[in-house]
């Protein structure tokens, strides 16, 4: 079993790490707001992570879940 601190090392080299550099790229080519990528990167993997949960509980959520991902990423977006 793979304990908290051995988790959490794991997101930030790989999920976080991924996330960060997608972001970051997005903000310099002037695509999304520039929030710190720092705290960008976990709350939208964590959103991303629960939504995925909900639905595999409920698969009847997809298609709630799916817009309502759509409009949170929107709302990131430069006009």
């Amino acid at each position: 079993m793979i304990g908290p601190q051995a988790w959490r090392e794991i997101e930030l080299k790989y999920a976080y790490g991924g996330m960060s550099a997608m972001l970051a790229q997005l903000i310099q080519d002037g695509v999304l707001h520039p929030y710190a990528t720092r705290l960008l990167a976990p709350v939208l993997l964590s959103v991303l992570a629960e939504a995925s949960r909900a639905v595999s509980v409920e698969p009847a959520l997809n298609e709630e879940a799916h817009r309502l991902m759509s409009r949170m990423l929107e709302a990131l977006r430069l006009a």
